[in-house]
């Protein structure tokens, strides 16, 4: 979702070249909840900021939705209060429109399987500035020692798959585990599960 029709059919371009990604919609940021709750994507890659509705107002229309795609920025803009408000906006992924074709249709099948994607300049300001050391969550103590496990691996970046294979239990179970974590910690996603996970302030 972008207000510039130019770089969306660019970036539906690149996408549908890919045989495994399919573009259901592009549109504005007024456009874009109707379109999300129409087609129902697995991933949708939003601007930050857009004339009428900007991509954090569209985020948080979103998440009264009772399935919540995996939700990306796609943006110029990489300053430390843009970042930290997508993530505490529930974002998966923050990336910068200097990516290459490849990193693009590879950042939407790593959202897809459930993997937080961030620009490598926005990674850096993530562990810097948003994991800072502080005494144990209390909410850490609600887990039980699957789910601690389940949340260690989570927050090294593991996909459902990963964590399936190494703790030899199913992905669907997986997936129920992750549930679990993310209702016990009280947070909106998986980045925001790490940064408990981390010792970090949750944003």
């Amino acid at each position: 979702m972008d207000d510039e029709r130019l770089f969306r059919l660019s970036l539906q371009t690149i996408l549908d070249s890919a045989p495994d990604v399919e573009v259901a919609a592009t549109c504005d940021g007024p456009g874009a909840v109707d379109a999300v709750l129409r087609h129902r994507p697995h991933v949708v890659l939003l601007d930050l900021r857009m004339p009428c509705m900007d991509g954090l107002a569209v985020l948080a229309e979103l998440r009264r939705c009772t399935k919540l795609p995996e939700v990306a920025m796609l943006t110029t803009f990489a300053a430390d209060a843009d970042i930290a408000a997508a993530l505490r906006a529930g974002a998966a992924g923050y990336l910068l429109k200097d990516a290459t074709p490849q990193e693009l249709v590879d950042t939407v099948r790593l959202l897809a399987s459930g993997r937080t994607v961030y620009s490598r300049a926005v990674a850096d300001v993530v562990r810097d500035g948003y994991l800072r050391t502080r005494p144990d969550d209390a909410r850490l103590a609600r887990l039980t020692p699957r789910e601690r496990e389940v949340l260690d691996l989570l927050a090294v970046g593991r996909s459902n798959v990963q964590i399936a294979d190494r703790l030899g239990i199913a992905p669907a179970t997986v997936k129920d585990r992750v549930a679990g974590v993310l209702a016990k910690l009280e947070v909106a996603n998986r980045v925001q599960a790490a940064v408990v996970a981390h010792g970090g302030d949750t944003l």
